[in-house]
């Protein structure tokens, strides 16, 4: 839109008095008004930008959202347009867009001056799904996506779910399998899931409620553990917070691919201690994990049924950490042989720490523990093992990286990282090379296996 209306009027008056132009004005070619100063592009992201766009600040949050002004197409000015900013908005880690001017002609009066817009701080807090360039965070709240490693980031409103809903969970084997929990303003629950075409094309969101009944369910320090398998059963464990005495727990259950979920009960009474997760071997048979002190095993609690009943499995734990504590966390399966599995027990007595893995070859009917144990390592989830049952472990001075494939049946190998990795929150590493670690709510990327890292590009 031309900003000097008056200017063009005076122009075109002045032509027909002063210059005799009028008898051309029927031939004359059509007049373009080129803005005297363009504004700088905004960073570039996927998402398509709107045409005559307003941006409004949101004063509460931390993103940063940006739009591309266009100039008017005639030389009659019209008013702007003013729309709402989209549910998707951008999150740039970088510097604010540039201020520089355009080569374009000067134009006779100055523009009015915009308030300059900073960069707003923000911290990715946890990454879910992202085994490639793709894959979703959580902010203060709110659900991520990425297309570029962590570069930059747009906030996800799935389909069913409102602004003012907020993030309590997100559980995501990759960009397209998985079920994100939000929490309305009713104390309802809302679980999503991303859909897709028969050719494997993303077209939104689907939306179940999850039939909750009790008072403690609707509270907003709710944890939920989750267990996402899009081909067979997937299940929510929703426990209360431990400040309100006893910890209550009940357990959810999806055989529909997250269209519908139906309760499956209160296992309150069949779960000790404080859950630390879920997870599913098939989906009639898995475990519940939990956190216990002071005892000389720790049990692995264990359904057939799909969650109606719980067996106990007794586990023995090292002499050098009986009467300590322990911490388990649920069992790895592996995607290619689901009767070998892995789990992580963390010991603590004293001044002793130490990881000791479990291992089963019998569909989880008995664990054993194997001898390689790492103890200067970062905790859980960046030591961890993945569904091809791959170990991954970054040292506490940050300096190395240790790996272990338990089929050849080696010891943790060491590799030398250039980049100091102390006080990492998460780490994915590929067979491939191909790799990520969040430090500082941000991600860094590498392409040799964790020797060398960069910012993603």
């Amino acid at each position: 839109m031309n900003p000097y209306p008056y200017l063009l009027t005076i122009s075109l008056t002045g032509c027909l008095l002063i210059s005799g132009c009028g008898d051309s004005l029927t031939n004359a070619k059509e007049v373009t008004i080129e803005p005297s100063i363009q504004p700088s592009a905004p960073e570039k992201t996927t998402q398509p930008t709107p045409t005559s766009v307003t941006s409004t600040p949101v004063p509460e949050s931390s993103l940063e959202l940006t739009a591309t002004p266009t100039p008017a197409p005639s030389i009659t000015p019209s008013p702007a347009v003013t729309e709402a900013p989209s549910a998707k908005n951008s999150i740039t880690p970088s510097q604010p867009p540039s201020t520089a001017k355009s080569d374009s002609t000067p134009s006779p009066a100055p523009q009015p001056k915009t308030p300059k817009e900073e960069a707003l701080p923000f911290n990715i807090s946890r990454i879910v799904g992202m085994d490639g360039s793709s894959g979703y965070g959580i902010e203060d709240k709110k659900l991520l996506y990425t297309r570029n490693s962590g570069k930059t980031w747009d906030v996800e409103v799935p389909d069913g779910i409102s602004e003012q809903d907020h993030l309590i969970e997100a559980d995501f084997q990759n960009p397209s399998l998985g079920f994100a929990y939000f929490m309305t303003g009713k104390g309802q629950i809302l679980i999503t899931h991303p859909i897709q075409d028969g050719g494997g094309f993303p077209t939104g969101w689907e939306t179940a409620l999850l039939p909750t009944s009790e008072a403690w369910e609707a509270s907003s320090d709710i944890t939920v553990h989750s267990n996402a398998n899009y081909f067979d059963a997937s299940y929510a464990l929703l426990t209360s917070s431990p400040a309100l005495g006893q910890m209550a727990k009940t357990l959810y259950k999806t055989t529909d691919r997250g269209k519908s979920w139906v309760r499956v009960g209160d296992i309150t009474d069949k779960i000790s201690g404080y859950p630390t997760g879920i997870s599913f071997r098939v989906s009639q048979e898995g475990w519940i994990t939990a956190t216990y002190h002071g005892q000389e095993s720790f049990p692995l609690f264990r359904t057939q049924d799909g969650g109606e009943t719980w067996n106990v499995q007794q586990v023995d734990i090292p002499d050098e950490f009986k009467d300590g504590y322990a911490n388990t966390l649920p069992p790895v399966f592996d995607m290619e042989n689901n009767n070998h599995g892995l789990f992580i027990a963390e010991f603590v007595k004293d001044e002793n720490k130490a990881y000791v893995l479990y291992e089963s070859h019998d569909s989880g009917d008995s664990w054993v523990p194997i001898p390689y144990r790492l103890k200067d390592v970062q905790a859980p989830p960046v030591f961890h093992f993945n569904g091809l049952i791959e170990g991954r472990a970054i040292s506490t001075d940050g300096k190395t990286i240790y790996t272990m494939d338990t089929y050849n049946k080696e010891d943790w190998r060491p590799i030398h990282s250039s980049m100091d990795l102390e006080g990492a929150a998460q780490f994915f590493l590929r067979s491939d090379g191909y790799g990520w670690v969040l430090i500082n709510g941000h991600t860094m990327i590498t392409q040799d296996g964790g020797k060398t890292w960069s910012e993603p590009e």
